[in-house]
């Protein structure tokens, strides 16, 4: 893969609500179409930590930016080329990093915003994480939220659905203009964990337009560590 930049990212929580496919597709831009699984669309938000380096620096410590992120995404694939490979949409990215929503921004015309995050670990394996949105570019979002793993490995009756929604391998975007871009991205297969969660407050979802009160609990993975090699920017 050329022009790829290096991303760690670590203590992952997936928190997965299914979503009627065609309250999904009102809030996805008119290029993209929701992808489902047996029927189902799925609208994710993930609390991770992240560090990234800049294409070109080698990857030690010294040269990565840390941050802790929050995203709300879903699965797509352009309109346009119905056959091809499903990917990653994100209506949010929410980081603590200004430098690195700015970047991504431009670059990658992903709809990232800045925000006060941290993610902090207990001697009892909760991870405990908090973001509040703190950019205008966007409506007020927070999300407060503690989250452990509970098993190992997945229980095979999961192993389905878990891997639809996390096995993907490229990204999608659209820019003003209702243009496509993608990226690919290349790590190995997720080692995935089932989890429990305690969610004080969660308002990312409604400030998309996604209403998940009523919804049956979400679908619950945990994941330590995935090293990503992403791809550059190129339009569809």
């Amino acid at each position: 893969m050329l022009g790829v930049m290096r991303h760690q990212w670590e203590h992952l929580l997936f928190a997965h609500w299914p979503i009627n496919p065609e309250v999904m597709q009102a809030q996805l831009p008119p290029s993209l179409v929701a992808d489902t699984f047996e029927g189902q669309a799925w609208l994710a938000v993930v609390p991770f930590q992240l560090t990234f380096w800049p294409r070109g620096l080698p990857t030690l410590p010294v040269f990565g930016r840390r941050f802790t992120e929050l995203n709300l995404r879903t699965y797509v694939r352009p309109a346009n080329q119905p056959q091809a490979a499903a990917g990653v949409y994100f209506f949010a990215l929410d980081a603590s990093d200004r430098l690195s929503v700015e970047m991504a921004r431009l670059a990658y015309h992903l709809a990232y915003r800045n925000a006060k995050s941290y993610l902090t670990h207990s001697n009892d394996d909760w991870w405990a994480f908090h973001s509040q949105r703190t950019d205008s570019r966007g409506l007020p979002a927070e999300v407060q939220v503690r989250y452990r793993p509970t098993a190992t490995p997945l229980p095979a009756e999961q192993q389905p659905l878990a891997r639809w929604l996390t096995e993907r391998y490229r990204l999608y975007s659209v820019n003003q203009q209702n243009q496509v871009w993608t990226a690919q991205l290349q790590h190995q297969a997720w080692e995935l964990q089932a989890a429990e969660a305690e969610w004080t407050l969660n308002t990312l979802p409604q400030a998309h337009g996604f209403e998940i009160e009523g919804l049956q609990p979400p679908v619950l993975h945990y994941a330590q560590r995935m090293d990503v090699l992403a791809g550059l920017p190129y339009l569809l």
